[in-house]
Formats: structure tokens, sequence, C-alpha cells
């Protein structure tokens, strides 16, 4: 079909549509519109007409002025009597139908309304107030002569007064939260102090039965002590009597009590366990431990509140009855171990590592089969696993520390080493360790902890078959002598001569005891048990010292755990005889 046999409308079918569309969306809003207009509308008080008695309203509003005028006149001569609230009632009621004869809009009139109730309210509640006020006042009283009972049902009256004022005089101004709630709070002070007062009485009772052993009757006085306190806690959460710790203090008494026969029983096998050990009937002291620890659980389970109650003791049973098991053994390895010791002291190493091979073992075997024994320290596997693996070097290491050691100007029985110690010395000791930032051999080791220095003080006392420390305050200004004379340019490595780095050891002068560096170049952790837990001293300055305040000999005191790259030490140790 060719385009020109198209009819009109075929034609334009497109603008038709969209025509119709706004066509029909024209309708349905004109159609909304006045759908709306159907609804309800809001309403302007002042355009209504209402069918209006003047005369009528007028004479009703005329009577309740003039029955408000009659009240207050009255009211302001006397309190006000049941006849003059009429009064006051009629005054209202007539003011509402004056109200209502105006249809129920008129301000004015709905204010005066306002204000009568108010009135109403306030003459209503003040001699209710005065009522309350008055019994708060003898309450005081009262309590004062020690009357608390009356006291207290005194003050609920007034609270229960000023409720009642609260609730139903709204309007006045005697309405008053505040004046509840603290009344309300006195209400439960005064009934809360007495129970705790006999709590505390019981509790005392308690006391001096457990002195007269009489133990059933304190369990039964405990027990009221405790429920008087709970009902504190629960009832008067607010106030100082509510106390859990107290609480907790009473329960703890109860259940000491309660579980005293089983800490009896436990302290008697403890003591036959001890006895056991001292004769040496390992054996007995080790069943008595054992029958000593069911005990304790069963008392750690029954009575958890108890002062005898606690894990700790549970764990502390476990490993004296492993002691017992293992004295025997364990006296035998502590001996071999004084033997070892006493091999290193004389320096007869071959001796001491015959008796390392025998007894690492045995200290392997000791320590798998009585993990709890703690007859042989924390570090006796790992003092035999150190010595076991530098072996080999044992008489170079002794050679090495006993060739650097120097007495102490009036210090008996102990030797310093006369330098800081080196990092070539430190990686001996310590398999390789080194927390030093600025590496070198004969640099002084830094940027230790003071309990990196303690481990290695440990170590060379291993080796050593000696104690060895850190050296005291005494030990080090002792070691370090007069300083009158002293070129400290040539005797330190300071911030003036350092160029702020460290040095080998033993480069600048010694001291005339033979020291070196105990000023400057690193400062040195010391010997510090004095101080309070987590602190340490530092003493004698470093390469950021300057000569000034090293003649003033620095001392600081620092956390144990700062890794200072300023900070080294050095050893003392114990030699008694000469060798």
């Amino acid at each position: 079909m060719r385009r020109e046999d198209h009819g009109f409308f075929y034609r334009y079918r497109i603008p038709f549509k969209v025509f119709g569309v706004v066509c029909l969306a024209a309708v349905l809003l004109t159609g909304s519109f006045y759908l709306s207009k159907l609804g309800p509308k809001k309403v302007d008080p002042t355009q209504i007409n209402y069918e209006f008695d003047e005369a009528t309203a007028n004479d009703v509003l005329a009577q309740s002025e003039k029955d408000e005028e009659t009240f207050r006149t009255r009211a302001e001569q006397r309190p006000p009597t049941a006849d003059d609230f009429a009064l006051l009632k009629a005054a209202i009621d007539g003011q509402r139908k004056y109200l209502e004869m105006r249809g129920g809009f008129h301000e004015p009139s709905r204010v005066r309304l306002e204000e009568l109730l108010e009135v109403l309210d306030e003459y209503k509640a003040r001699e209710i107030y005065e009522e309350s006020l008055q019994l708060e006042n003898e309450s005081r009283r009262l309590v004062e002569e020690g009357k608390a009972e009356e006291g207290l049902k005194t003050l609920e009256r007034a609270l229960f007064l000023q409720r009642r004022i609260n609730e139903n005089f709204s309007l006045s101004s005697l309405s008053d939260p505040r004046r509840y709630t603290r009344l309300s709070r006195e209400v439960q002070f005064l009934t809360a102090k007495p129970l705790y007062e006999e709590s505390v009485k019981l509790e005392g009772e308690a006391d001096a039965a457990v002195d007269e052993e009489k133990f059933g009757r304190a369990k039964l006085l405990l027990r009221e002590s405790i429920s008087l306190q709970k009902e504190l806690n629960m009832e008067f959460r607010s106030l100082q009597f509510a106390d859990i710790r107290r609480l907790s203090g009473l329960q703890e008494k109860l259940a000491s009590l309660e579980s005293s026969d089983i800490y009896e029983q436990i302290v008697n096998l403890r003591k036959t366990a001890s006895d056991a050990e001292k004769t040496g009937d390992f054996d007995i002291a080790a069943e008595a431990y054992q029958n000593a620890y069911r005990l304790q659980r069963k008392l750690n389970d029954e009575f958890p509140d108890s002062r005898f109650a606690g894990a700790r003791l549970v764990e502390e049973l476990q490993n004296l009855r492993e002691n017992a098991l293992s004295r025997e053994l364990g006296e035998e390895i502590i001996t071999d171990m004084a033997r070892l010791d006493e091999a290193l002291e004389g320096r007869t190493i071959w001796q001491a590592v015959e008796i390392l091979r025998t007894l690492y073992p045995k200290v392997q075997q000791f320590t798998e089969q009585f993990p709890r024994s703690t007859i042989l320290g924390e570090n006796a596997l790992l003092k035999l696993q150190y010595l076991s693996a530098i072996e080999d070097d044992l008489s170079f290491l002794q050679d090495r520390i006993y060739g650097q050691l120097l007495y102490i100007d009036g210090v008996e029985d102990w030797r310093m080493l006369r330098t800081e110690v080196s990092q070539a010395l430190y990686m001996s000791v310590m398999l390789n360790a080194n927390p030093s930032r600025r590496k070198g051999e004969l640099l002084p080791v830094e940027s230790g902890t003071w309990d990196d220095a303690t481990a290695f003080a440990e170590r060379i006392s291993w080796i050593l078959g000696r104690p060895c420390r850190l050296p005291t305050q005494d030990e080090y200004y002792a070691a370090l002598g007069s300083l009158r004379y002293v070129d400290l340019r040539k005797a330190s490595w300071n911030l003036e001569n350092s160029d702020g780095v460290t040095h080998d050891v033993a480069t600048k002068e010694p001291n005339n005891q033979g020291y070196h560096d105990l000023l400057g170049n690193v400062a040195e952790w010391l010997f510090s048990q004095s101080l309070g837990e987590g602190e340490g001293y530092l003493a004698g300055g470093s390469i950021e010292t300057s000569i000034d305040e090293m003649a003033n000999v620095p001392m600081q005191i620092i956390n144990r755990r700062t890794r200072n790259r300023s900070a080294g030490f050095r050893i003392v140790v114990q030699i008694t005889n000469e060798n």
C-alpha cells in the first residue's frame, strides 16, 4: 500500500495520542481538586455564629465573680472552711458554664477558669503542705532523741502528704517533686540504717562466737548478717549502706568458717608430709601431700569464697608432692651440680666436662619425670644445655674473662672487668647474639636492656662456676676513684671528641687502677636492687655527655627495658681465694 493512501487520522495518530493523554491528566487533576474540597475544613472560632443569650450569660458570670470575691474576702481573714470552698467551686462551675454559653472558645473566660482552678489547688494544698512540713520537723526531733522507728513513721506520713499534693493539686505552687524525692531518700535512709546497724552487730557477735569456739552460733549469726546486707544491696542501692565489698567479706568469713574443718585436715596433712621429709620418708610425704591436694580441691569447689581457697594452693601442693617424690634424685643432682661448679671454679675443665656429660641427661630425665618439681630451680636444665653447647670453648672463655678482671680498691671478694663488655666477648658468651646497632668486635656492646646485661652476667657465672653480676654503685665509685687530676679528654670518649659514635674499648687512657672507659663511650648499667621495680641505674655518661657533665659522674635512673644506643655494661665476679 502506498503512503498517500493512508487516512487523515492514521497520518496524525501520534499527535492525537499525546493530546488524549494530556486531556486525561487534566481531568484527573481537576477531579482530585474538587474531591479535596469536599473533606473537613479548619474552623475559625471567631467566625462561628452562636445563638447567645447575653443577658443570661452575664448573670451567670456576675454570680461567679461574686462567689469568687466572697471566697477571697473570707480567705484573707481566716483559713478557708468547707463552706468557703463550696463558694469557690460554685464560682468555678459558673465560669465553666459561662464559657460553654460562649461556645467554649472565649479566651478571657478560659484564662479566668484556669486561674480559679489554680486558686482552688493552692488553698487545698496549703493546709496539707503545712501538715506535711510539721510532720517532717517532728520526725527530725524524734530521730535526734533516739526514737528512730517513730521518726520513720512520722516521715513516711509527711512523704504521703507531699505525694498527695503532687498528684491531686498539680496546679499549686506547693506541688514539689524535688521535696518528694528528698523526703523519699530520707525515708530510705531511716529504713536502711537500722538494718545496716543490725548486720554489723550480728557480724561482731559472730566474731566473738568464733573467739569462744562456738562455731555453730557464729555461722548462724553470719548468715543473718549476710541476709541483711543482701537486702540493703538490693533495696537501697543508692545509699551508703549498700556495700558489695562488705557482702563479699561476710561471705568469705562464712565460707572460711564452714571450710575450717577441711582446712584443718589439710594443715595436719602438710605437717605430716613435712615431718616425713625431715626423716627421709619421701614416699609417706608424697602420699600426705596428695591427700592434702585432694582435700584442697574439694575445699575450692565447695567453698570458693573461703579465704582458705585458691588455685595457687592446689598448684603448690602438686609441686610439694613432686618435690617429695623427686627429693632423692634431686639432691643427688644438686650434689653433682655443686661438683660441676667446683670443677669450673677450680678451672679443671676436663673434670667439669666429664661431670657435665653424665649430669645433663640425668637432669633432662628429671625434668621430664617431675615437671612440677622446684628442687633444681628454674634454670638448671638451661644451664646444662648452655654449658654443653660451649664445652669446647670453656677453657678459652675462662682465660679470656679472668685475663680482664682487676681488683677494686677497698672492695673484698669482687673483681671487675677492666673494660666495658665488647661485642666480641658478648657474642662469644651469648652464642652470636648481639643487640648493638653500631657493629664492631672491639666496640662496646650497646642497645641492650638491663635484663640483657643480667643474662650475660648469669652466663659468665655458669662458665666460671662463681657468682657474677652487674657492679653496685659503691663498686663503680670505688673503681672510678678520684677525678681530681684526671684529664677527661684523654680518659674518656665524650661529646667533644667522639664525633657522635662509639669507639673500641680500651683506646683511652686507663685510670690509676687500670680501668678503661668508666666514664664516657657508653653509659653502664649497674646492679639496681634498691630502686623500684622496672628501674635501673645508668652510670658514667657516654659519647653524648659533655666534659663538664662527666666531671660530676652522671648517674641516671631509667626503665630497665630501655634500649639505648649509648648504654652498655661491665661485670663483677666473686673471687674469695687465689687460683
